[in-house]
């Protein structure tokens, strides 16, 4: 490793530590690992013979240690079917161990994302080194941890099916339908008779396993749950899709969802087009993943582990190493968190500086001035606008008690007694940065040829820790 990479790696993990150990805030009430919660309560509700996808999850939940019964804070399972099954192990145990259990996979989990992005992407070993740093400095990533959100198995099991032969190769497409709107660069394997034989499989087990669940004609009643949640949830504060950032700067509903399905449909076409030029499976994966912000139907802050790839891609091929570093700064901060916890700004701020200097230090002798000066901006204006605008969270900040014929009415009450679904112009400037650095990681991926530079690395021969 070179000095100066190794400078990069020894100050970024030095914030890392610093950032996750001695700056930690004081905890929100509530549950431990919130997301969690619903995949815990569905399992439970499905041993029981209930309907996950119904008012029925809440007598599961509200049994789950720090859930406020008498606040009616129903949680909505929206997985695939397929995982009841799952979920249903886990509610087998106590919440506590549960959520022990869990966060142990979730770790193996982080290991898989950073071992097979190295190995997919022919990192040297230096370059492996700064993935694993990043990797911690990513909030999108540490945020799945703290919600305990299937993302980011869901993503591990996407990366490493691109890693495999066909026979775990489809396993672990199946397994990527834990949640599938981050899984969905899997259509890079598009490429080859092998690649779509596997993911035909994946689709096929998912499919099986879903029918095992909930019954053969399970597709049309899920297809229907998600669109009643997707219009429950549309316009709300905390999803980073276009219609809804549309919608928080003032954009009448109507006009923010063309506008948002006219950038889907730009989004998908060049995306398309793009990964059909691509030399290899990375490449296509790396753009495909670019675009799943613009396209998804949801997409919360935690899902943005799904541009990992890309970012590590942008850094390692990347033509300008410094707007590849600001790409991937945009997109691993946890801008909302400004305006939802600014207790927790000192972490924020820490980590952020470790995601900058380890992305620095994928080309440590590039000129990072304008880069830096920009981070620094953004971080100051995200903290001016975190203290002076500040956004509610669910489900701590509801007024009244919910009401609603099923649970998608519900949980819209819900988020309109906290008030996630009212027109906010600050947190829209907040989600913007992550969608912005979402646009440039696309530009990047989109603007490399890797046989160049693979090609250029191999001249001047593998680098030695």
């Amino acid at each position: 490793m070179k000095r100066a990479q190794r400078l990069c790696a020894i100050v970024a993990a030095a914030f890392v530590a610093i950032a996750l150990l001695a700056l930690h805030p004081a905890g929100e009430p509530g549950v431990v690992m919130r997301d969690f919660e619903a995949y815990y309560a569905a399992g439970s509700t499905w041993l029981a013979h209930g309907d996950p996808y119904s008012l029925a999850i809440w007598r599961a939940q509200s049994q789950i240690p720090g859930v406020v019964a008498s606040r009616y804070e129903v949680l909505p399972f929206v997985g695939v079917p397929a995982t009841l099954p799952l979920w249903s192990l886990f509610a087998r145990f106590p919440y506590q161990t549960a959520t022990l259990l869990w966060g142990i996979l979730l770790l193996c989990a982080l290991a898989t994302i950073v071992i097979t992005t190295a190995r997919l992407l022919r990192a040297s070993p230096s370059n492996a080194t700064l993935t694993a740093i990043l990797a911690l400095a990513f909030v999108p990533i540490t945020s799945d941890f703290g919600l305990g959100q299937a993302a980011l198995p869901a993503y591990a099991f996407a990366v490493f099916a691109l890693t495999t032969p066909p026979v775990l190769a489809s396993i672990a497409v199946a397994l990527s339908a834990l949640q599938p709107n981050v899984a969905l660069g899997l259509a890079a394997m598009f490429g080859s008779k092998h690649t779509i034989a596997a993911l035909a499989a994946g689709a096929v087990i998912v499919y099986l396993a879903g029918a095992f669940a909930a019954g053969a004609a399970w597709p049309a009643h899920y297809i229907a749950t998600l669109a009643a949640h997707a219009q429950a949830e549309r316009f709300a504060a905390i999803q980073y899709t276009p219609a809804s950032v549309l919608y928080g700067f003032g954009a009448p509903a109507s006009a923010a969802q063309a506008l948002a399905f006219a950038i889907a449909a730009v989004a998908l076409i060049v995306a398309v087009r793009g990964a059909v030029r691509a030399r290899s499976i990375a490449h296509r994966f790396a753009i495909l993943c670019c675009a799943i912000p613009f396209v998804a139907g949801f997409f919360h802050e935690h899902d943005f582990v799904a541009l990992f790839v890309p970012a590590i891609f942008a850094l390692t091929y990347g033509r300008n190493a410094s707007l590849a570093a600001i790409a991937t700064f945009l997109v691993g901060v946890n801008w909302l968190d400004f305006a939802q916890q600014p207790q927790a700004l000192p972490q924020d701020a820490v980590l952020s500086a470790a995601l900058f200097v380890a992305a620095a230090g994928f080309a440590p002798y590039q000129n990072y001035l304008a880069a830096a000066i920009a981070a620094i901006g953004a971080i100051a204006l995200g903290a001016w606008i975190g203290h002076t605008h500040p956004l509610p969270i669910w489900p701590n900040s509801m007024q009244g008690a919910p009401h609603g014929a099923t649970i998608a009415e519900v949980w819209k009450n819900e988020q309109l007694q906290t008030g996630l679904l009212r027109p906010d112009a600050a947190a829209a400037v907040l989600r913007s940065f992550a969608l912005l650095g979402s646009a440039l990681l696309f530009y990047l991926t989109l603007n490399v040829d890797v046989h160049e530079v693979v090609e250029r690395r191999d001249r001047v021969g593998m680098e030695v820790l």
